[in-house]
């Protein structure tokens, strides 16, 4: 039960089970054809069944008073009439919804989407259906939280916290939440261990002797860690580094790739390793740097983010990334959120450590 464009996929998916094409522009089926279309609340299911509404409540809600054989015949007769009890109604009446979310900024970058599928998946296998919402900036993302409210969804997951003002609205819900790669006060939360991940990458060029460096892309946040690298390293920024960066532009885009990589192109700077800002990045630039006649790694070495995109196996050379581990960081986030939803969870800060996975693209730093 996802949210596109402001419309609920699970009445799309209502909508397509009961539409009967005999019923378009006035035509009608007969009662014996359609069995489903008088069926459509579970009074209506009880005097089909014969059976009184409290044994239909029962099953649906997941009550144990009801005996096996009971159970199995409503469910088998809610199948084969296309019965679906609406989880929003059942969350007015102040049952429990099955109902989870999870709030992401885009779904076109690799690992947010596959946050989204696993979490789905993950919380399906508990009985639970899932919510999506896209949300790039605070205020929709309030939205979001609000939709989560309202919808009596049991639980969410909140995936980069845009705004304090966030903070507050999901105070004010009292719903169960997890964090993903942010952390908030009285708030549990999961994240790659971002720093760690920008240590392995700074020591893996250190140790090859790279010590001038292109960053294609930077955050205020990556800059911060790096700074404190390059005092480990003795690199010195102001003549060691430069960023070749463009603000307010989405940086998980191929045009935004090219253009940095232009721009590096341009500047004749020396450097003997680059540091992309993610995966996108580095492989644009790989190939802008190979139309140019560099050669990678040989003239210089190239790191991506931490994507880890399956792609980076399939091109040559392949691009040395950080996995930050998707997987482990979202069975995490449900065994968390899954602990709250039961009543059993405090609030937790788990750091998940990544791994450098090293492919062709980086190399012994040149001699000039």
């Amino acid at each position: 039960m996802k949210t596109l464009h402001g419309i609920h996929v699970y009445a799309i998916f209502r909508f397509a089970v009961n539409f009967n094409p005999f019923t378009y522009k006035g035509m009608r089926p007969t009662e014996s054809n359609s069995p489903s279309r008088s069926i459509t609340s579970t009074a209506d299911l009880a005097r089909h069944m014969g059976v009184s509404r409290w044994t239909i409540s029962q099953v649906i809600n997941g009550h144990s008073r009801i005996g096996d054989e009971t159970r199995a015949k409503v469910l088998k007769t809610m199948r084969e009439v296309g019965f679906s009890p609406s989880p929003f109604g059942r969350g007015l009446r102040g049952a429990k919804t099955s109902l989870v979310g999870i709030c992401v900024p885009d779904i076109f970058t690799p690992t947010l989407a596959s946050k989204a599928q696993l979490f789905q998946e993950m919380m399906r296998s508990f009985g639970y259906n899932t919510l999506i919402e896209i949300a790039n900036t605070a205020e929709l993302q309030i939205s979001a939280i609000q939709h989560f409210s309202t919808s009596k969804a049991e639980g969410a997951i909140l995936v980069q916290n845009q705004s304090p003002q966030i903070v507050e609205a999901l105070h004010n819900t009292g719903m169960p939440v997890v964090l993903l790669d942010c952390e908030a006060p009285r708030f549990s939360s999961v994240s790659c261990d971002r720093p760690l991940a920008m240590a392995m990458q700074m020591d893996h060029l250190i140790n090859l002797g790279h010590r001038k460096f292109a960053f294609l892309g930077m955050s205020d946040t990556r800059w911060i860690v790096y700074q404190e690298l390059f005092k480990k390293h003795r690199i010195h920024p102001s003549r060691d580094v430069r960023i070749f960066a463009r603000a307010n532009q989405v940086v998980h885009d191929a045009a935004y790739g090219n253009l940095v990589a232009e721009e590096f192109l341009s500047s004749r700077w020396d450097a003997t390793a680059v540091i992309a800002l993610n995966d996108y990045i580095g492989i644009v630039a790989m190939e802008r740097l190979r139309r140019a006649g560099i050669k990678v790694p040989e003239d210089i070495s190239i790191i991506g983010g931490f994507e880890n995109m399956v792609v980076n196996d399939y091109i040559l050379p392949g691009l040395t990334s950080i996995d930050q581990r998707v997987e482990v960081i979202m069975k995490t986030a449900v065994e968390l959120l899954l602990a709250q939803i039961r009543g059993k969870g405090r609030c937790t800060r788990k750091n998940i450590k990544p791994v450098l996975v090293k492919r062709g693209s980086t190399g012994s730093a040149r001699s000039n």
